[in-house]
This record gives structure tokens, C-alpha cells and sequence, in this order.
């Protein structure tokens, strides 16, 4: 059985489909080795935090909120609109896992694995549907895969989102582009991986919006064609539609509250740049030897069967990014002083692609019909993998070997609560023991244990819930409050929430609604009647909110009801 998938390229059988699929596979889960290693440290700037995303996910799911708008394990457990802030879509699978009874750090691991396996095969669509190759598009995949400054991201920063981004970003990109110049039924594509990048990454969908942009007007002269105007329209519409359940909300608390809670604790910070793009180190390590190599091998050994076009411009796109966002280069310096002028290490992502194509495009030219010739891909793939991975090791395990040990069996008997809280004073609970050379003394050294009542009174003193005599009894999940209270006089009673908009106060048998406000110091309060009854105050959202999930999951079905019937109209 054969299958004409990309034009341009002999028709190719459904074994060859499947070796390359298995070989991606492969290197996938190479990729993921260290996740698979019990003496793995894991460890990473943003790791305490989106390890608190997902314990957050999993509370407010059970607690029967969703989507999850407002997490809360958050600022000790008073609650935050992370979920507003940051979308969360692909977390829900670490979350269910969680949910099933899965270890947090498990969870953690599975969703790395979930990136790596998304990134190859995803980019493998994208790279095969631009090169007009299965195979060239399957060495781009691969290179993609495991490039350093991608592995970086994963496995030393632990970014969550930006991961993601870089998994549907080559995807996005090309989808677009063929669209305007190629096939405009490519247009699903479009809406597709958008939508993933707009649901994973919002800084990636910085950059694919302003790459967007350059396309049209590169492209201007195509709308003429109405076969294109018309899958423009449709693309747009469908991406608006689908992720309007996220941004609507997103833009509501930005334009309409104050998020921030003052002096509560340090996490805030992390949420009080949400745009901000961070400039990162420039990192590719030994494999740009290899990309120098097979650029140069490519232009010395085929100079005939070049696209020069193409090379020229992936080469100089390349050479300008990398150029921008290297940190010695002086406008750096005035970007540090007056804040202007700073360009994300993210865009490295745009070289990795590149780059990729360049040397997918020079094993096109020596030929991958034959098996030595991918063996030979193949080997220098694993060999840039090890040296990336060396590179990781050499860099980040700088200390010596029983300080790295010890540091390991600390993490290993830690809890969910300590990272939840930061490495940093799990480290410190043992910091009397990090220099000890036996197991035993480590894995039984005595943990102080906390009462996390007594340490939130002690935090938030005067925040807490001070039940007055008519409260008889409290139930909490989470930030899911059932007071049960007696007959008495009218009054207000705080609970231990911060204010975000969307709290709700209503009778859990009656259907009754309760007047909840803001308290001058940020809390959420509830009235409580005159008369005895029982009082159930949770997050449930803006009931617009709710308007936009529907109207956005209407859409995803609209969405593959119209990609069928466009399927059926053409085979008809």
C-alpha cells in the first residue's frame, strides 16, 4: 500500500511511514532517558511552581471546579487565579495522573515524556509537509528533538509552558505558510496548532503572531485569490472561537482587578510580570558542530542540487537571531539599566528550526533511500544527544560526588509539601546532613513536622476564619467552604480566600443566594442571615465565563463537523 501525502516526493509506503515513525519514537524516548533514571536530580527554576499547578489542578478538580480557573494550593492555600493567567490545558493530563493516585514527581515525569513524544511527532508534520519529504522532515524532527537549548528548557529551567510552545511552533509556522502559497485545505492545520501554541505558551503566541503578521505581508499579493481570503476567515474565525473560553477571561482580569495580594509571600512575584519575556543564555551546544559540518559538507559535496534561496535565508535568519539575543552585545547592558531594547533567549526557537532544515536538507541531498546513509543520521543524532547531555551534567552537577549523592536522597524522601513549598528549604531541613557520607544517616535523619494550621494562623494571624457562636460547623475543600450555622443576627464572616471576581455564596439545598464582597484587606467575606441554615461559598467564575466555554467547545464541535463535510465534498 502506498500513500501520496506531500507533493513533490514519490509515493511512499506505509512501511516506510512506520520505520520512520519507530526511529522518531526511539529518539524520543533517548530524549527522555534521564526521566527514566532513578538518579535523575530533578530541579529547575519554575519546577516549584508548575508542581504547585498541578497539585492545584487536581484540588480544584475534585472539588468540582472546571475548567480550573482559580488554583488553590497557591499562596498557602488562600488561592490565585493562576489558571487565568496561565493556560493549562496539557497540565491536565499530569493532573489526572495525580488524580489516579500517581506520585507528584511521576506525574511530573509523564508530562516530559507526553512534550518530548508531542515535539518529534508534531514537528515531523510540520518539517515533511515544508521539505515536500517524509524523510527529510523525519532528520529535521529529530534534530529538533535534541537540540540544547531545547533540552535546557526541559530539563535545567523546567519551563512547563515553553516547551510546549517549541513542540507546535514549526507546526503552526508552516501550516500557515502553505496555506497562503500552496494548498489552502492546509487551513485545519492553522487552526490547530495555533490553538495548541495559544493554549500552552503565551509567549510563544507573541512570536507566532508577530511571524504571522510578517507572512501576510509578505504574501499580500495572495489574497487576491478568493480560495485564500476565504481560508484566512475561516482560520481566524475558528481560532477565536476555540480559545475564547481562555483569553476573554484573561482580558477581563487584566483590564478590571488588582491580582495581587501585597506582602502575602514571595510567590507572588512570580505572577507579577505575566508578559514579561525574560531574557535567557544563548545555548546550543555541540550541536551546532554538527550543523556547521553538515552545512558545510552540504555546499562542498552538492553544490548543484542546492536550493541557495532557501539556504541563504535560513543561514542569515539564523546568524541575525542568534546575534540579538547574545548577552555580551551592548544593548543589553542599556536594556538592564532603562529596561528596553532586551531580546528573550526564546527566540532561539527560530534557529533551531532553521537549522534543522538545513541539515535535513543536506542528508536529503547525500540521499536517505539507503540504510547507511540514515545509520549514519542516526549516529550523529545519539552523538549530539550524548554531548548535549554531557554538557547538562558537566554544568549542572559541578559539586562534588557525595555532596550530589546526598543532595539526590534528600530529594528522593521528600514530599509532596516540600516541593510545594521550595527546594530551598527542603535543602535546608537536611543542611546538617548534606555533607554526611552514609545512606542511613540521610534517609533517617529526623524531619521536623509542621502543623500547617498553626503555620497559616501564624503567617495570615488575623486572616483566618474566626467563627462566631452561630457557626456550628466548617467544611473545607481546598478554597470550597460549607459553613453551617445557627439562627442569630445578621453579620459578615471572612473566610481565609483572597478576593478574585467570580466568587459564589448560595444554599446547597435551597438554592439560595448569599451576598459575598471584598474585605478591605483583600478577603472574601459572605453575609450570613438572621435565620439558621447552611451557606456554600467556592469559586464558580463570572456566569459570562461560563458563556464563553460553551460557546468555545460549540465551536470545537463546529470545528470537525466542517473539516468532515470540506473531507466529504472533495471525495464526492
Amino acid at each position: 500500500m502506498r500513500k501520496e501525502c506531500w507533493q513533490g516526493e514519490a509515493a511512499v509506503s506505509w512501511k516506510e511511514y512506520g520505520i520512520w515513525a519507530v526511529i522518531l519514537l526511539f529518539i524520543a524516548l533517548l530524549a527522555s532517558a534521564p526521566l527514566f533514571s532513578a538518579d535523575h536530580i530533578l530541579h529547575g527554576y519554575d519546577l516549584p511552581v508548575h508542581l504547585g499547578r498541578i497539585e492545584g489542578l487536581r484540588d480544584a478538580l475534585l472539588s468540582g471546579q472546571f475548567p480550573v480557573r482559580l488554583n488553590p494550593v497557591h499562596l498557602g492555600g488562600y488561592g490565585m487565579p493562576t489558571d487565568i493567567f496561565y493556560p493549562d490545558v496539557f497540565l491536565y493530563f499530569p493532573a489526572l495522573l495525580r488524580m489516579a493516585g500517581m506520585p507528584l514527581l511521576a506525574c511530573w515525569k509523564a508530562y516530559l515524556v507526553m512534550v518530548n513524544l508531542l515535539t518529534v511527532f508534531a514537528s515531523w508534520w510540520a518539517f515533511a509537509v515544508y521539505t515536500r519529504s517524509v524523510r527529510a522532515g523525519a532528520v529535521a524532527a529529530m534534530f529538533y528533538e535534541v537540540f540544547l537549548f531545547r533540552l535546557v528548557m526541559l530539563y535545567v529551567a523546567s519551563a512547563a509552558a515553553s516547551i510546549l510552545g517549541m513542540a507546535f511552533l514549526p507546526g503552526a509556522l508552516v501550516a500557515i505558510w502553505v496555506t497562503l502559497h500552496r494548498d489552502v485545505s492546509y487551513w485545519p492545520a492553522v487552526v490547530f496548532f495555533s490553538t495548541c501554541i495559544l493554549l500552552s505558551h503565551i509567549v510563544t503566541a507573541v512570536f507566532l503572531m508577530a511571524a504571522m503578521i510578517i507572512m501576510v505581508l509578505v504574501s499580500f499579493w495572495r489574497f487576491a485569490v478568493p480560495e485564500v481570503r476565504w481560508a484566512t476567515v475561516k482560520s481566524a474565525g475558528f481560532i477565536f472561537l476555540l480559545n475564547l473560553w481562555f483569553y476573554a477571561p484573561l482580558w477581563y482580569f487584566q483590564q478590571h482587578m488588582d491580582y495581587m495580594m501585597k506582602s502575602v509571600t514571595h510567590q507572588e512575584i512570580n505572577y507579577s510580570n505575566i508578559f514579561y519575556l525574560r531574557e535567557g543564555d544563548f545555548y546550543m551546544g555541540s550541536g551546532v558542530l554538527l550543523i556547521l559540518a553538515a552545512a558545510c559538507l552540504y555546499l562542498f559535496f552538492h553544490r548543484e542540487k542546492m536550493h541557495k534561496r532557501e539556504f541563504c535565508l535560513l543561514m542569515a535568519g539564523s546568524a541575525v537571531i542568534l546575534f540579538l539575543i547574545s548577552r555580551p552585545w551592548p544593548w543589553h547592558a542599556v536594556g538592564h539599566w532603562a529596561g528596553l531594547l532586551q531580546f528573550p533567549g526564546r527566540l532561539t526557537v527560530f534557529p533551531m528550526m532553521f537549522l534543522a532544515i538545513v541539515i535535513a536538507r543536506g542528508a536529503e541531498a547525500f540521499g536517505l533511500e539507503r540504510w547507511h546513509h540514515r545509520l549514519a543520521v542516526i549516529v550523529c543524532l545519539v552523538a549530539a544527544l550524548g554531548g548535549n547531555f554531557l554538557w547538562m551534567s558537566g554544568r549542572t552537577y559541578s559539586i562534588p560526588p557525595q555532596q550530589r549523592e546526598n543532595q539526590r536522597l534528600v530529594i528522593a524522601r521528600s514530599t509532596v509539601e516540600d516541593y510545594l513549598a521550595h527546594f530551598d528549604d527542603t535543602y535546608s531541613v537536611f543542611k546538617d546532613y548534606m555533607d554526611v557520607a552514609t545512606y542511613e544517616h540521610i534517609m533517617e535523619a529526623p524531619v521536623p513536622v509542621e502543623d500547617k494550621d498553626e503555620k497559616l494562623r501564624m503567617k495570615f494571624r488575623d486572616r483566618e476564619l474566626h467563627p462566631a457562636d452561630r457557626i456550628r460547623e466548617v467544611w473545607r475543600n481546598s478554597n470550597d467552604f460549607v459553613l453551617d450555622y445557627a439562627a442569630g443576627p445578621a453579620e459578615w464572616v471572612q473566610l481565609p480566600l483572597f478576593w478574585y471576581i467570580g466568587y459564589t455564596a448560595s444554599s446547597p439545598s435551597k438554592g439560595r443566594a448569599y451576598a459575598v464582597r471584598r474585605d478591605e484587606d483583600g478577603q472574601v467575606s459572605v453575609l450570613l442571615p438572621s435565620g439558621e441554615g447552611r451557606v456554600h461559598v467556592w469559586y464558580g467564575g463570572l456566569p459570562w465565563f461560563h458563556l464563553t466555554d460553551i460557546i468555545s467547545w460549540f465551536s470545537l464541535w463546529g470545528f470537525l463537523w466542517y473539516m468532515g463535510y470540506e473531507r466529504r465534498r472533495r471525495e464526492g
